[in-house]
């Protein structure tokens, strides 16, 4: 009998260590309960790791603001005054929005920024924005225009950084982006360095054909998340992501632009500009606005139409006011759009759990399922 019996044991010890996550591999988080008082939830469950700061470095939903507010009473930091930028309360994601209309005089962009805090090395920046208008022809959307700052204090100008990452979007006739769109430019002030596309490398401004690129209706509000991170010194670990909906439209890691420790990232523009000869023939608007930095910045809580992580293309991201490994308060709820249900945390490791938990709900099972020896 104990020759039939080791065997099995051993296949037994074999599945529990295949099964079983591996020295070093995160978990992903589990979900017990989300109860909801007023404007805050309360998550509890297991895996979402410490995060050490759980505020994000800056949250605008452009509630409690006044119709006709400045950018600068929004809380950005630098703008250039076109004449027609200001908060409007009656259009937005789970609040206003602060719309940008340029004149035909102006005709430009007024280049709202944020700077960022101090000695700041990789960045994730989230935002709902929508284009007002029509035009004739296809128009380049300047995107997320990130700059350089050399030393770890102050803020440098948006004109005068060291350099500039310039992301591209263009967008076509009837507000759809899509089509040979997207790359990402790296510039200094003697012109462009580097540009980085989707599936190569390579210096200039050539077009590239995108035929797997989704046309976006951007008449409609589009849900924009994008990952900065500088890498080492001597190292290819650099990252710029930009994910729009739910597609990646430009993913490039091993990317190698800082050459030394004192570079950080100093500011950051959600849309800067829409190029020239007629960017007046648009009105811009950005929406709930969240930008979080360092190597947690990964970590955040959101509510989804989808009940399954894999489904998701839009987030209602909830700013945190507290996290720790078993529970995460979260803030901001009172407003969710319709249909919006169920709620994702991504740990401080980057996991999140693969099925939704309904806001609200008694559910109390294990996501992903755990080994029960």
């Amino acid at each position: 009998m104990s020759n039939l019996t080791w065997p099995f044991k051993g296949l037994a010890a074999s599945l529990v260590l295949m099964l079983a996550p591996s020295a070093g591999m995160a978990a992903a988080p589990s979900i017990s309960s989300a109860v909801q008082i007023g404007s805050t939830v309360t998550i509890k469950g297991a895996n979402f790791g410490v995060k050490s700061s759980p505020a994000p470095a800056f949250f605008q939903p452009f509630t409690g603001l006044s119709n006709g507010a400045t950018p600068t009473a929004a809380g950005f930091d630098s703008w250039i005054n076109r004449g027609g930028e200001a908060v409007t309360l009656a259009d937005g994601i789970g609040g206003g929005s602060l719309r940008c209309d340029p004149s035909a005089a102006n005709n430009a962009f007024p280049h709202i920024g944020k700077y960022l805090p101090a000695n700041t090395s990789e960045m994730r920046l989230a935002f709902y924005f929508k284009l007002y208008g029509n035009s004739s022809s296809s128009r380049q959307l300047k995107f997320v225009r990130a700059g350089v700052r050399s030393g770890g204090d102050g803020a440098s100008d948006y004109a005068t950084s060291d350099a500039k990452f310039y992301p591209s979007i263009f967008i076509y006739p009837g507000n759809v982006a899509g089509g040979n769109s997207v790359h990402a430019e790296w510039r200094t002030s003697g012109g462009v360095i580097a540009s980085y596309y989707p599936d190569q490398t390579g210096a200039g401004q050539q077009g590239l054909s995108l035929s797997s690129q989704p046309d976006t209706d951007t008449s409609q509000w589009v849900f924009a998340e994008v990952h900065y991170k500088f890498n080492d010194v001597g190292t290819s670990n650099g990252v710029f992501k930009i994910v729009l909906d739910g597609f990646v439209w430009h993913n490039r890691t091993a990317v190698s632009i800082r050459t030394n420790t004192n570079q950080y990232i100093g500011f950051v523009q959600p849309i800067p500009s829409i190029d020239l000869p007629e960017p007046a023939e648009y009105d811009y608007a950005m929406s709930r606005v969240y930008i979080d930095v360092g190597s947690q910045s990964v970590a955040q809580v959101y509510l989804s139409d989808s009940s399954t992580a894999a489904g998701v293309k839009k987030k209602f991201i909830l700013p945190a006011s507290a996290w720790v490994a078993d529970s995460v308060t979260v803030t901001d709820a009172a407003s969710v759009p319709s249909g919006y249900k169920y709620i994702y945390v991504t740990n401080v490791s980057g996991e999140t759990n693969s099925a939704g938990f309904v806001l609200g709900g008694t559910q109390v099972r294990p996501n992903p399922p755990v080994i029960i020896e």
